[in-house]
């Protein structure tokens, strides 16, 4: 039973040596164009990556269909409302950091807690600056990003 089962499948693999494994057939190269391709190695690496495909002889190909419809929903109002809030949360916190670092006691009378950190890296002035700029950088892309997502 094994013989009969191993000579269909040689008999399959024989009637599909011209194809790929895209199901596509090969062209047959002439001896001249062989001969301008100067050495077999391509080939003998496409032979290769064949062998290794008719292993998986039971994998099933399926067509997907393209649909000319949007795959995004419409419901731009829940895109709205997040935007809403996402403002709202933007403003909120800039309120509190500006109420918060009006707060902040004058450092002579409470001075901040001790940090190992800073005790042994000195301040850096302009990393601020730098922070900030890339804050500036960040939005800037993600407005862009936002822009051009309908070409997706």
């Amino acid at each position: 039973m094994d013989t009969i089962e191993t000579a269909k499948l040689e008999e399959h693999m024989e009637g599909q040596s011209s194809e790929t494994s895209s199901g596509y057939a090969q062209p047959a190269l002439s001896v001249g164009e062989e001969s301008k391709n100067g050495s077999n190695k391509p080939k003998a690496l496409f032979n290769g990556l064949l062998k290794g495909a008719k292993k998986y002889l039971d994998y099933i190909q399926f067509s997907i269909p393209t649909e000319s419809r949007n795959r995004f929903p419409l419901e731009w109002w829940k895109t709205g409302i997040a935007f809403v809030y996402a403002v709202f949360n933007l403003i909120l916190t800039t309120v509190m950091t500006t109420v918060v670092h009006e707060r902040v006691p004058p450092k002579e009378l409470s001075p901040p807690l001790p940090d190992k950190f800073f005790d042994y890296i000195d301040r850096v002035e302009w990393a601020f600056s730098v922070s900030e700029i890339n804050g500036i950088i960040l939005v800037g892309i993600w407005i862009i990003q936002w822009l051009f997502l309908k070409y997706k």
